[in-house]
């Protein structure tokens, strides 16, 4: 796995702000706490290396990963297009913009983005199928299912379409593989995944407590590392 290896000035440039307005938006209506997240979005992405991509917007804090991020991020997307069409489609809808930041990931409604705090560029499939987890989220909201109402609801969706995309691309790169070699091989993936469901599941990392201890441990993080 490929770990955000930004100077720690600007990690922490990204970081702080980012802990401080999520604590602030926490505390408002629900308009002021959108347009607090625009902004820090906005932020974020004023301070990335850029790259447009069909009808996306990549964008990464780290300028020295950017190109391996950059190309991670294209053949991710090519593996869906080819692979998971009718999913490719949903993210090409609801993401417009997909970024690397070191920020808890996640989905950005007011924005179209999917935020993601690492990436391995060994596995594109994973990649991919992470963006169909968040453009899922996207989905979801356009057909009026709420995320603070619904947050278990939400995150069981989005972790079944994310297995079933991933599933898919298994299928499709591994084609030119003797069938029972396949077979064997989609046995062990398919209880990984059920042990990664019910893992994910059981920690909730949803609930906005553990989404803010999230983000005090990246900064606890950090702060071993300039002490």
């Amino acid at each position: 796995m490929q770990e955000s290896s930004s100077p720690l000035w600007y990690t922490a440039f990204v970081k702080f702000p980012n802990l401080l307005l999520s604590k602030l938006a926490a505390l408002v209506p629900e308009k002021a706490r959108n347009n607090i997240s625009a902004f820090n979005d906005k932020a974020i992405f004023f301070i990335c290396t850029k790259k447009q991509y069909d009808s996306w917007t990549l964008y990464s804090v780290n300028r020295d990963e950017a190109d391996d991020y950059f190309s991670t991020c294209e053949g991710a997307l090519q593996l869906l297009f080819k692979y998971d069409p009718r999913r490719y489609l949903r993210v090409k809808k609801f993401l417009k913009n997909i970024a690397l930041a070191p920020v808890p990931s996640g989905f950005s409604k007011c924005s179209e983005s999917c935020f993601l705090d690492h990436f391995n560029s060994a596995r594109q499939d994973a990649f991919a199928a992470d963006l169909v987890h968040e453009a899922t989220h996207g989905y979801l909201l356009a057909k009026g299912l709420s995320y603070d109402a619904n947050r278990r609801r939400h995150e069981q969706i989005c972790l079944k379409e994310e297995q079933r995309s991933a599933e898919r691309l298994f299928a499709g790169t591994n084609a030119h593989l003797p069938e029972e070699q396949r077979e064997a091989w989609r046995r062990e993936w398919r209880s990984q995944w059920k042990i990664y469901f019910k893992t994910c599941m059981e920690t909730e990392w949803w609930t906005p407590h553990k989404r803010d201890q999230a983000r005090l441990d990246a900064i606890r993080n950090l702060h071993k590392k300039i002490t």
